[in-house]
């Protein structure tokens, strides 16, 4: 925006029919009621002042010194109310060059303006000014609103007992176009009503920032920070004893939206760089971090739920990346953690009594995370890591059992699926050190049924265990071009995968009527195929190929079965 300093040499040229250094002051001050008190002194030009009181003990003062000229309005219709104001300019621009109207209705507030205005200019064909509303229609409140450079917009609407409400805008004592001279046209609404006892800290020392603050409720603290340009806050509490912080440093058209609505909630927003976005949405006792570092960032969290105590974290560094988290029952708690550019990470927790716990940490390019916990009596817990470019894990975990799964995708072109539900204690490890891995884990229960990854990628691995019970599965691929898959239909299953060459295929089968079955298959060569098919109760099965293009087929039905299969030489695949 083309903004064009008017100088007092300009101002004289537009108002010739004003004098130089005349003073043309104008002062009004009306008093009905007892024991009232109020002062004017303009030192400067063009000033206008309006003292209006009435009812008892109110306290107006009035300092006026610029000698482009100010104007001031104080009403003050309750009782004991204190205002003040002090206007002071450097004789660029027109008169008013500020304006301060506080309004007082009530009984025993405190307002306080301090507007000293460099350089005006000329924005869109308006000259700026420097505009401060205060008005308390409630007791016992304090505001304070200071305004520097040009430009600064404010507004303080304190309709309950006993808050406070403290704005700055603006850089006083430079030049336009000097390192000081970039804090103007800045707007800040603070409104706190409800039950009072509000507290809201405003502090804007950027340009074309806007910040607004809604308090309802009671007990409800707010501040805000913003130093770039551009950027957008709004900080609405409707509960009770809530805490919300807002910090936008240096960089450009940031924006910050906080939404609290329940009792005890906290939230800390930090964005640095240009054009990030947050939003925090949330209900009683939950807490948020959110930490944007580089440009083009986006996260949402949000919180809800009657109980409370739930906790989100979210760092992101790097551009463009993108966080979701969503928790709708108590206690629980979301670690999201990305460093790189175009990452994206979703996480939904939601339903029961127990908290559910996940962790997901993001390092490199364009990786993607989606992950959904509904835990129902039993608490879920998922930690993935992702160290690489492009990779990619999909998955949920449900019903009342005691799941875990952790996941560890070190490389490039990763993708991975899991599922746990059903009741029982499943357990799930995966470890996938190669590129173009794939893993796709489905434990506990028949429903969300799993779709086995289509072909074309690279290192693939499915693992099935669709009935409730202990199952447990660990896939770790070391390679390239591997596939491998677990399907566990019985109980207290356990199946182990071990691929550390490449191309390699392991396949093992372990159906309903399977009980206390193990399975492991190991395969150090490249090009070997391992299949294990057992149905029986107790069987055991070990496969390990060292060597290159070996095939072996165990089929067991039978109870108390051992099976061992051990090839090292070289073969060939079959046609």
């Amino acid at each position: 925006m083309k903004r064009s300093i008017l100088t007092s040499v300009s101002v004289a040229a537009l108002f010739a029919a004003v004098p130089a250094m005349a003073q043309n002051n104008s002062s009004t001050v009306s008093q009905s009621g007892d024991a009232q008190a109020a002062t004017v002194n303009q030192s400067g030009g063009n000033d206008v002042s309006t003292i209006d009181q009435s009812n008892a003990d109110n306290t107006a003062e009035v300092t006026q010194m610029g000698m482009t000229g100010g104007s001031s309005d104080i009403d003050q219709t309750g009782a004991g109310n204190t205002a003040t104001v002090t206007q002071d300019d450097d004789s660029t621009g027109a008169a008013p060059t500020q304006t301060s109207t506080i309004l007082q209705d009530g009984d025993d507030n405190t307002a306080t303006v301090f507007q000293t205005q460099t350089s005006s200019t000329v924005s869109m064909g308006v000259l700026t000014t420097n505009d401060s509303t205060i008005t308390q229609g409630g007791s016992g409140n304090t505001a304070s609103a200071s305004q520097a450079d040009d430009g600064q917009f404010s507004s303080i609407d304190q309709s309950s007992d006993d808050n406070i409400a403290t704005v700055t805008q603006g850089t006083d004592g430079a030049p336009e176009g000097s390192s000081f001279g970039t804090t103007y046209e800045n707007t800040s609404i603070v409104s706190q009503g409800g039950d009072g006892d509000h507290m809201a800290t405003v502090d804007q020392n950027g340009f074309f920032n806007s910040s607004t603050v809604n308090q309802t409720g009671e007990s409800n603290t707010a501040g805000v920070t913003q130093d770039g340009s551009n950027g957008s806050s709004v900080v609405t509490q409707s509960g009770s004893n809530a805490f919300a912080t807002v910090v936008q440093g240096a960089g450009n058209n940031n924006d910050s939206e906080i939404t609290q609505s329940g009792d005890g909630a906290d939230a800390m927003v930090s964005q640095t760089g240009n054009d990030n976005e947050s939003d925090v949405i949330q209900a009683s006792g939950a807490e948020a971090d959110v930490m944007q570092s580089g440009n083009n960032n986006t996260s949402y969290a949000l919180q809800s739920g009657s109980a409370g105590g739930s906790t989100v974290d979210i760092s992101q560094t790097g551009n463009s990346n993108f966080a979701k988290s969503e928790q709708s029952s108590a206690n629980g708690d979301v670690d999201i953690i990305q460093n790189g550019d175009s990452n994206n990470a979703q996480a939904k927790q939601e339903g029961g009594v127990a908290g559910s716990d996940l962790s997901i940490n993001q390092q490199g390019n364009g990786n993607y995370t989606f992950f959904q916990q509904n835990s129902f009596a039993a608490g879920s817990d998922a930690d993935i890591d992702q160290i690489g470019s492009d990779n990619k894990v999909e998955g949920f975990q449900r019903g009342g059992g005691a799941q875990a799964a952790t996941l560890l995708q070190n490389g490039n072109n990763a993708q991975g699926y899991t599922y746990q539900g059903g009741s029982g204690g499943n357990t799930l490890g995966l470890t996938q050190g190669g590129d173009g891995n794939m893993a796709q884990i489905t434990q506990g229960g028949t429903s969300d049924p799993a779709v086995f990854p289509p072909k074309g990628h690279d290192n693939q691995s499915v693992t099935d265990n669709p009935a409730s019970g202990d199952n447990m599965a660990t896939v770790e691929q070391i390679g390239t071009v591997n596939i491998a898959q677990v399907s566990q239909d019985g109980n207290g299953d356990i199946a182990s995968i071990d691929q550390d060459g490449n191309s390699n295929e392991s396949r093992i089968f372990q159906d309903f009527a399977s009980v206390g079955n193990e399975a492991t298959s190991t395969q150090t060569g490249e090009d070997n195929i391992s299949l294990i098919m057992q149905t029986g109760v107790g069987n055991t099965a070990t496969v390990s190929q060292s060597s290159s293009g070996n095939n072996s087929t165990v089929n067991q039905s039978g109870s108390g079965n051992i099976a061992t299969v051990a090839q090292g030489g070289a073969g060939a695949l079959p046609n």
